[in-house]
């Protein structure tokens, strides 16, 4: 998923305070996990026989999602892992 990456850090950069930055986090996110969920929908549509390779689809895309989050997480919000005000 680097495009979705691509397009967080994008929509990441363009905000200015946490707020934003979380709701900006959420859109970019939910558009990209709402897209492939879908994908994967059509997918075991299309070929029922073959739904057992939903299950590691949807994990999967669920590790992506976090991973993204987490990271996002550590370089746009919280980039100091002990924050100061010094």
């Amino acid at each position: 998923m680097p495009a979705v990456g691509a397009a967080l850090d994008e929509a990441l950069g363009a905000t200015t305070g946490t707020a934003e930055r979380r709701a900006a986090a959420v859109r970019v996110l939910g558009v990209a996990n709402g897209e492939a969920r879908a994908a994967i929908a059509a997918e075991v549509a299309a070929r029922p026989r073959e739904a057992y390779r939903a299950i590691h689809d949807y994990a999967w895309l669920t590790d992506q999602i976090v991973t993204l989050t987490l990271d996002a997480a550590a370089r746009w919000m919280h980039p100091l892992a002990n924050p100061t005000r010094s």
